[in-house]
This record gives structure tokens, C-alpha cells and sequence, in this order.
């Protein structure tokens, strides 16, 4: 019997490892414990505010980074970041962040921090060669084991779609800006009209 469990354990462990690799989201799992013991420290300290603190102190921010340990990602990581070896994109982590993907993880941060157990958001990540991907990003905490908080962070390039509204939103003010010119002009062409029908009446 227990032979068997742990043979159905095994196999369960493979699906999900393939699921994982294999999967068109970019998926990142973490250990974030390290996060929660230097969170206790803050509050030992008397921080009761962690967003106000890390706007006060952003090489708080970098500790924090430095707490979360990336225990794996997958091939669509990989690929959404142009990079080569999973290694490189950990080490790199930071180096992927804009302006903008900073204050969304630091709200990551600060929803950790309140016991959150998951968030989501637009953000703009840069990729290993300096190419801006716009993202929907998802995180999700849970506890496998005791010992341990892991979040699983789940990243869906909308690159394209951001384009494409951007496209879109450029056309409707083109139109609207040639309403509005048409609007204007159109009056004018009237006065003039009138005001030349005259002349070609006593030509006549």
C-alpha cells in the first residue's frame, strides 16, 4: 500500500512538472519565507506601515527582492524575457524591472505584508535585451508545508493587445480631429457661398 501511494505521488509530481514546464504562461514558484522572517524583523522594529516604508526607504525594496528565493520557472519564462538559461533570468531579476513593474511588486509586497493570499495587475516588464512586454501578472501564496510559504506568480504577455488599443485609441482621435475640422469648416464654406451667389447672379 505504501508503495503504491508513493508511486501514485511520483507520477502525480511528473503531470504536474510537465504541466508546469509546458505551459503558455509564464509561471515562476517562489519561496518567499525568507520575505515573512525579515517582515517580523520590520515589525519588531516597530514598522507597521510597509508601504509608507518602502517609499521612505527604497533599498528596502532591493532587501526584500534579495529575500525571495525563485525555486524554479518555466520554458514560457524563458521566452517572455528573451532569455537563455533560467539561471541568467534569476540572477537578472531585477534588471527586468521598469519604473512601473517596481511599484506593482512593491504592492505585491504590501499585500504579502497584510496577509493577502493573492493579487493581480498590469505592468510593463523589460526583457533581457532592454524590450519593454507589457503583462498581466497574478500572484498566489499558499503553504505546502509548514516549514515553508511558497507563491506561485503566473505572467501572461499582452504586448499585442496594448498595441492594438493603442491603435485603435490613435484612429478614433484621428477621426474625432477630422469631425471637429469639418464642423468649423463647413460654416465657412457657407458665408462664402452666400456671400458669392450674388456676384454670379448679376453677372448673369
Amino acid at each position: 500500500m505504501r508503495k503504491q501511494t508513493e508511486a501514485e505521488l511520483s507520477a502525480n509530481e511528473k503531470m504536474y512538472r510537465g504541466l508546469f514546464e509546458n505551459s503558455p504562461v509564464a509561471i515562476w514558484e517562489a519561496d518567499i519565507s525568507g520575505i515573512l522572517d525579515y517582515y517580523q524583523e520590520l515589525r519588531n522594529e516597530g514598522v507597521y506601515n510597509l508601504e509608507k516604508y518602502l517609499s521612505e526607504k527604497p533599498e528596502v525594496f532591493s532587501k526584500c527582492i534579495r529575500q525571495l528565493e525563485v525555486i524554479n520557472l518555466n520554458n514560457a519564462s524563458l521566452l517572455l524575457h528573451n532569455a537563455v538559461t533560467k539561471e541568467d533570468l534569476i540572477k537578472n531579476l531585477e534588471k527586468t524591472f521598469t519604473p512601473n513593474a517596481t511599484e506593482v511588486f512593491k504592492q505585491i509586497l504590501n499585500a504579502i505584508w497584510n496577509n493577502k493570499l493573492s493579487y493581480q495587475s498590469e505592468t510593463i516588464l523589460k526583457t533581457m535585451d532592454e524590450e519593454e512586454r507589457h503583462v498581466m501578472i497574478k500572484c498566489v501564496v499558499f503553504s505546502p508545508h509548514r516549514e515553508t510559504t511558497r507563491m506561485l506568480l503566473n505572467m501572461i504577455d499582452i504586448t499585442e493587445r496594448k498595441k492594438a488599443e493603442t491603435l485603435i485609441l490613435d484612429i478614433s482621435n484621428q477621426l474625432d480631429t477630422a469631425v471637429s475640422y469639418t464642423h468649423l469648416c463647413y460654416p465657412l464654406q457657407i458665408k462664402r457661398s452666400l456671400s458669392i451667389s450674388p456676384i454670379l447672379r448679376d453677372d448673369e
